[in-house]
């Protein structure tokens, strides 16, 4: 337009060139490339469940839980902030790669060119910094989550549980612990003392020595009426003779 004397014409118009052209430029690619962005998820998320379902026939409700259970806030405004960045820098650098644009249909291609190569490489710099700072906001939040260890998290702690029946020693020095949150399988041969452990948490067998502590209280030496109330907290599954 400024070769062609386009933009002059729009000045002795009484027209602000920079409202009228450069505002809405930029205004449209900053508004449209999160939108392309987000066509562009929703296609390759269809694509991804048709992949999924012909192969393993995964119902579309089960595909898109499991799909957005891993995505984070951060990652949505992460993604969100590159592709506003993306558009608002598209926009002002053909902006104004077109308005310095001279000698011609020449310098048009010429000033064409220019503004694909510094788009690009301001959007990788963009993607570079972007990147950067939400991998700072996540190490950030994960430093300021609760150790597992702290006070009020663990649910159950077992130390120094020694248990024998006759001269069968099962239990030889045994420490147990459980967190909040955490999954926890207790595996072992046959009269290696696994559902002697459990029955020890829940107080159906007492350990010869050592303490078990469930819930912030010793049920070593706890009321009956104290243990049937923390059992009732706790859930049980029984197989055959086994707990």
């Amino acid at each position: 337009m400024k070769v062609a004397e386009q933009i002059d014409a729009i000045e002795v118009s009484a027209i602000n060139p920079f409202k009228y052209l450069v505002v809405t430029r930029v205004t449209a690619t900053t508004i449209t490339i999160p939108i392309l962005s987000l066509y562009c998820i929703c296609v390759g998320l269809l694509e991804s469940y048709f992949n999924v379902q012909s192969e393993e026939a995964t119902g579309i409700v089960s595909f898109f839980q499991q799909a957005f259970s891993s995505v984070s806030f951060l990652d949505l405004f992460t993604s969100l902030t590159k592709s506003i960045a993306y558009g608002f820098t598209i926009g002002v650098i053909g902006c104004y790669k077109g308005f310095n644009a001279v000698q011609g249909t020449r310098g048009v291609g010429r000033a064409a060119n220019q503004s694909v190569v510094l788009a690009m490489f301001l959007i990788f710099l963009e993607q570079v910094i972007i990147v950067q700072l939400s991998n700072w906001i996540r190490i950030y939040e994960t430093m300021q989550k609760p150790e597992p260890q702290a006070a009020g998290e663990r649910v159950i702690l077992a130390k120094g549980l020694y248990k024998s029946f006759c001269d069968l020693e099962v239990l030889k020095g045994n420490d147990f612990k459980l967190q909040k949150g955490e999954n926890v399988a207790v595996l072992g041969k046959s009269g290696s003392g696994k559902s002697v452990l459990i029955k020890i948490t829940v107080s159906l067998l007492k350990p010869d020595v050592g303490e078990v502590i469930v819930f912030g209280q010793r049920i070593t030496n706890i009321k009956e009426i104290e243990l049937n109330a923390l059992r009732l907290r706790i859930g049980f599954s029984f197989q055959s003779s086994a707990l």
